[in-house]
């Protein structure tokens, strides 16, 4: 009896150890330990969509600002360097901003090969006209091959292209930096279509303004 007696006091004294340490209700959490993985109005983001049309600024005496090196070697076009002025011109959603149409610098580096596929990379630095003097600066990448063109090809140097040439579906994103566009991040896909000697091309294209 002694023994039971002792038994039942030893569960009691753990249980209540247990609840003690088990009770945290009373524990005062400060504004900032409550904030700590909950968004709040500030964390919340909008996306707002756009397409348009990018093209060679071929009006510019100087669109081309670097011809860059291209040579072909081992049955390959090999491009290092080229600059060009571009053109963009894009539709927003009644109600919002246009933030990408402007004038942008296109660098391209990358190789095609005489097998009709390639790889393709560079920047586009683009100065929308109402970006306050804010700049976009992308970074882009594709994967080219020849073949079929779209006919007619959009944009207006599209009567420059006959019925082959290079597609590239490019990937494109970067962030806002400076004036009206701090804190914007632009992702995009931009269908890319090049005469097959690669000295015209026109882009089709179609993303979203993400901003905090």
């Amino acid at each position: 009896m002694k023994l039971l007696s002792l038994v039942l006091l030893l569960f009691a004294s753990i249980a209540f150890a247990l609840l003690g340490c088990s009770d945290n209700s009373a524990v005062p959490v400060s504004p900032t330990e409550q904030s700590v993985g909950v968004p709040g109005p500030l964390a919340k983001s909008t996306e707002t969509p756009f397409a348009g049309m990018m093209w060679q600024d071929l009006g510019n005496p100087g669109f081309v600002v670097d011809a860059g090196v291209i040579k072909h070697i081992d049955g390959k076009t090999t491009f290092k360097g080229v600059k060009q002025m571009v053109v963009c011109e894009a539709n927003f959603p009644a109600g919002t901003t246009d933030l990408f149409s402007g004038t942008a610098v296109v660098t391209m580096d990358g190789y095609a090969g005489d097998n009709g596929e390639g790889v393709f990379y560079g920047k586009l630095t683009l100065t929308p006209t109402n970006g306050g003097d804010g700049v976009w600066e992308l970074a882009w990448h594709a994967k080219g091959t020849y073949g079929p063109l779209p006919n007619p090809v959009p944009g207006p140097n599209g009567g420059r292209f006959g019925l082959y040439g290079w597609t590239l579906p490019l990937k494109e994103e970067g962030p806002g930096k400076g004036g009206n566009l701090t804190g914007m991040h632009v992702f995009m896909e931009n269908n890319i279509y090049l005469t097959p000697d690669f000295r015209f091309w026109t882009g089709a294209y179609t993303g979203y303004v993400k901003s905090h």
